[in-house]
């Protein structure tokens, strides 16, 4: 079985194990056959075992040099390998010699779109299907091509034409899926990613379909196949935590909370180096001096801050790092405590806390085992009262007859695919802004002059903005406005955490499915987090009028009882 006939039948009947050993022997007892080494190289190719097909690759084709075939697989090696710039030269080789060559025009088009060469990418890829009109891979290679920049229509165009003519195909499928995604429609993109996991329910596939599902909203969908996926890839740290956030989402908060916690395992986070064997995996004791750290953006790090009292509560001596702009409304509202910046390396201060560090968010896991845990808390976070109480007075500009001030929040601008779908033009907000008797008072961060000024000049509604308060620099100003505020109406952002971690009334208008996040839960109209905060939801993804029609109505009855209080 050690000749080249038998190894290529065995190769050719998906014996690839077999085919493999029986070549490593041929080649150990006729090290000079180029032939031999060109199979094992291409059997190791077609089991991706890219650096040792490159190894075997080379060999055959310094024995044999002529051989275009030996070359241009040796190129797509080296494009397994991730050596993209190695492989473009391999098949600049190839092509020099075989201008026909549609292989090593799809595996160039590959490697320049690997190295962001756009439009290098582009001319390969249309050499490859030039040369073989509706060839699947090149069709496909042109929608990874569409998704690189920024055409996900094009690339779902595509992927689409390849399953026209193969149903069923995996790749064509994920791309379809991807691309779909891309464009928001998350229902379809499940159906794509729903069918090649059907198909092939392996681990990757079948975690593309549970995230589609968590995006959707579906989170008990998303649980069955992140679970299904984990059987295949038990240690996957991002599964973990998605399994985690969507169990969370649910309410299962006993459950959620360990996985969630799997975010910060692995090499994925800078913490674990510093936390070493430190990492504390209970309550801390009376005495001991620990530090509680913040991650995540600064609505994730005020949202559990709601933790720091029961830190408190267990008697330890606590310090708190977190993103330098709460350390001052952190000092001030927990005194006693010690806040610093979280820094590389650690601040000075910290140095004194020996006896453990946690995440602030791993105290959940300690605390908020069920909702009847969350505190009734009147507002843990405290404003400067004094810059508080100027701002207000700046805002209601000595009017005889005061108006309740509302703020307003409209957008979340962070490029991720989340922020179109937590975000609500101010356009939009039309029914809110006709609503009389109010001082409406921009806390949206960002340069929204020119928004704010066309929304003004269309409605007819002055809307305060103050120059002097810039939440992306000074978060402790930022606090005392919304301090000084009657009502914060807000999307879902950091506005809306920094009104309910400071008790004062607010109206958070979340999507549905994709950018309704876990801490939010589901279907209720309260936050456990926030005992002043009101959800309004969507019932349909994207429909915004609803939402609206409430929350103006609800204003309505806002303003006509703080009339009868005044």
């Amino acid at each position: 079985m050690n000749d080249l006939p038998s190894i290529l039948a065995l190769y050719e009947s998906g014996h690839l194990a077999e085919a493999e050993e029986a070549c490593a022997a041929l080649t150990a007892q006729a090290p000079e056959s180029g032939a031999a080494w060109a199979l094992r190289g291409q059997i190791a190719l077609n089991r991706a075992l890219f650096p040792e097909a490159v190894d075997y690759l080379e060999r055959a084709v310094a024995l044999t040099p002529d051989e275009l075939d030996h070359l241009r697989n040796l190129g797509m090696a080296l494009y397994g390998a991730g050596r993209y710039r190695d492989s473009l030269m391999t098949l600049k080789r190839v092509l020099k010699r075989d201008t026909s060559n549609a292989v090593a025009f799809l595996y160039a088009g590959r490697c320049h779109l690997a190295l962001e060469r756009f439009d290098e990418a582009a001319a390969a890829l249309n050499a490859a299907l030039v040369l073989r009109p509706e060839w699947p891979d090149a069709l496909e290679g042109f929608a990874v091509f569409s998704l690189a920049v920024n055409r996900p229509d094009k690339a779902l165009a595509f992927a689409l034409r390849v399953l026209r003519a193969e149903p069923g195909r995996i790749a064509s499928l994920e791309l379809a899926g991807h691309a779909s995604e891309v464009l928001g429609d998350y229902e379809t993109a499940g159906a794509y990613y729903h069918e090649a996991a059907a198909l092939r329910p392996e681990a990757p596939i079948v975690s593309k379909l549970a995230f589609a599902m968590q995006r959707m909203g579906r989170h008990e969908d998303a649980v069955a196949a992140f679970r299904h996926a984990l059987k295949r890839e038990p240690e996957s740290a991002p599964l973990q935590h998605a399994q985690g956030s969507s169990l969370l989402a649910l309410g299962r908060l006993e459950a959620g909370w360990p996985l969630y916690a799997k975010r910060l395992t692995g090499g994925a986070s800078h913490e674990s180096a510093r936390t070493g064997d430190a990492s504390l995996q209970a309550p801390p004791s009376p005495g001991m001096r620990v530090v509680a750290w913040a991650d995540q953006g600064i609505g994730e790090q005020l949202l559990f801050a709601s933790l720091i009292p029961d830190l408190i509560a267990t008697g330890a001596d606590l310090a708190v790092e977190c993103d330098y702009r709460l350390v001052p409304l952190l000092t001030r509202s927990f005194p006693g405590v010690t806040v610093c910046p979280h820094t590389a390396p650690p601040h000075p201060a910290l140095a004194a806390f020996t006896d453990g560090r946690l995440c602030l968010s791993d105290a959940a896991a300690w605390f908020r085992k069920d909702f009847s845990d969350f505190p009734a808390h009147p507002g843990y976070l405290k404003p400067d009262v004094r810059r508080r109480a100027d701002l207000r007075a700046k805002y209601r500009d000595g009017r005889l007859s005061p108006r309740p001030l509302i703020g307003i929040s409209w957008q979340r601008a962070d490029g991720t695919l989340l922020s179109p779908a937590k975000s609500l033009p101010l356009a939009q907000w039309g029914p809110i802004l006709h609503v009389a008797g109010c001082t409406f008072v921009n806390l949206q961060y960002g340069n929204t002059a020119a928004e704010i000024d066309a929304v003004s000049r269309t409605a007819g509604v002055r809307i305060v903005s103050d120059p002097a308060v810039d939440p992306l620099i000074d978060l402790d100003a930022f606090a005392a406005q919304v301090a000084a505020m009657d009502l914060v109406i807000s999307t879902s952002s950091a506005t809306a955490h920094m009104a309910g971690a400071l008790g004062v009334p607010v109206w958070t208008l979340l999507p549905v499915g994709v950018g309704a996040l876990w801490h939010w839960f589901l279907d209720r109209e309260d936050s456990p987090w926030y005992p002043s905060m009101r959800l309004i939801r969507q019932s349909t993804r994207g429909a915004w009028d609803p939402v609206l029609d409430a929350a103006s109505a609800g204003l309505v009855e806002f303003v006509e009882a703080w009339r009868d209080r005044g």
